[in-house]
């Protein structure tokens, strides 16, 4: 579901001074000085995609990471709570 969200997000139009922005121009700038700086068409194409996918990646990766982290946390308060549930203090 994630994936289909940010497939309709156009990243041609971000906010180059948000935090996205400022992360794909570094990425953008990073490839395009390992690649010797002066890029072909072609290459400045790919470099633009691995952009958009490494901020897709970023992004999915957050979500799941959040994901488990809320989870294992409830999980880690069922287990704390069960812990001093009635019948183990009458024991």
């Amino acid at each position: 579901m994630l994936t289909r969200v940010l497939r309709t997000v156009p990243l041609d139009r971000i906010d180059r001074r948000s935090q996205l922005g400022v992360y794909m121009r570094r990425l953008r700038a990073e490839l395009t000085k390992q690649l010797g700086g002066d890029v072909t068409p072609a290459q400045r194409i790919i470099i633009e995609e691995v952009a958009k996918k490494a901020a897709i990646v970023q992004a999915v990766g957050d979500y799941v990471l959040t994901a488990v982290a809320s989870a294992s946390a409830g999980q880690r308060a069922r287990v704390s709570s069960s812990r001093f549930s009635s019948s183990s203090l009458s024991a």
